[in-house]
């Protein structure tokens, strides 16, 4: 009995579609063997396809409701819209002068004038301890009283031709050093002595006893001309007020009206003026005051620039600006929109409204 041949498979084989197919295999049978594969690929797909879960419906996703946004709202009002400058006055003097030390500090040595007196202008107030200086001063006017006549005599005799010139140079000399050792001791001096720079009566009068160290820049007197009172006005708006405005003053809780008239301004005061009065106006009384007010006391200020009645008024927290526009938000069908606008007169918290605004308008704040 013969034995069954075995063909091993060879490195040569071919792949067609993912099977290896022995090169020894008939054309036949291989011609079978495709069209057994491709009838077979529908039912394979079938069944793969099987093998997947039925595809769910879609879950359908929650409408989640917006709120409406909420907005505080205020109709424009009719009404009076006044612009005016106000606030509270002092009673000043027309000029007034604190006094110090400028540059000299030490101990005090006296003190001459008391709160409530009149002094003049070049009246000695106060000096301070110097008896190394007061001594000092006292030699050296003595020695320069001498060197003026030594002075002289040689001038005399320079020009007689009984002195040479060497000796004349000389006494030059001698009384330059002289003149100028007795003005540097004044200068020293005086720097220790303090005048009244004007006429008038001390308003005050600081609180130092003979003894006390005072230091340079520390008001010791305040000397004012209370012959005419007048009234200052520093408050923000000053500048509101121009040159011979009348005003209306009244002191708290009385109500007698004053008229008060604006004779200084920054405007007219040159540039060497005191800062207050840069910044300030003045204002002069039409009567006297009553017997009693003292400097300092307040009375409240009153000035009308402008005013408007029936006026169309919102808010100045309303309003907006963007550049030059001015405009503000108002509601519309449950929308906020911007709404351009024209302003007219203004108050301390009010606004006149003289276009694009009605009373029916629903404005946002």
């Amino acid at each position: 009995m013969k034995r069954a041949a075995f063909y091993p498979l060879r490195t040569g084989n071919i792949h067609r579609g993912g099977i290896l197919l022995n090169r020894f295999v008939s054309r036949k049978n291989r011609v079978k063997l495709w069209l057994i594969l491709l009838a077979a690929v529908p039912f394979v797909q079938l069944g793969g396809c099987a093998l997947f879960p039925e595809e769910e419906e879609p879950i359908p996703v929650p409408l989640v409701e917006v709120k409406q946004a909420e907005y505080l709202t205020k109709t424009p009002r009719r009404e009076t819209i006044e612009n005016r400058v106000s606030g509270t006055a002092e009673i000043v003097p027309m000029q007034s002068a604190n006094v110090s030390f400028t540059d000299s500090s030490g101990y005090l040595a006296k003190m001459y004038f008391e709160n409530g007196d009149y002094v003049n202008e070049g009246d000695l107030l106060c000096a301070l301890e110097s008896p190394d200086i007061g001594e000092q001063l006292t030699e050296a006017e003595m020695r320069a009283e001498i060197a003026e006549l030594e002075y002289q005599q040689a001038r005399q005799q320079y020009r007689n031709g009984a002195i040479d010139e060497i000796s004349w140079k000389r006494a030059e000399l001698n009384i330059y050093i002289v003149r100028r050792d007795l003005e540097k001791l004044r200068a020293k001096f005086e720097a220790t002595q303090l005048y009244a720079p004007m006429s008038g009566q001390i308003i005050y009068r600081a609180t130092v006893s003979e003894g006390d160290l005072v230091n340079a820049r520390d008001t010791l007197y305040t000397i004012a001309d209370l012959e005419k009172l007048y009234v200052r006005y520093s408050g923000t708006d000053y500048n509101k007020l121009p040159l011979y405005t009348e005003c209306e003053l009244t002191f708290t809780g009385g109500t007698e009206i004053y008229t008060g008239t604006v004779i200084q301004t920054p405007d007219n005061l040159p540039d060497t003026a005191l800062p207050i009065d840069k910044y300030s106006v003045l204002l002069e009384l039409d009567r006297e005051l009553p017997e009693g007010v003292a400097l300092g006391t307040q009375m409240n200020l009153s000035y009308l620039i402008e005013r408007s009645e029936n006026a169309l008024v919102i808010a100045k927290s309303a309003i907006k600006t963007a550049g030059t526009r001015t405009y503000v938000y108002v509601l519309e069908d449950g929308y906020r929109r911007e709404r351009d606008i024209l302003v007219g007169i203004t108050s301390g918290y009010d606004a006149e409204i003289l276009k694009g605004l009605d009373e029916a308008d629903l404005v946002i704040y």
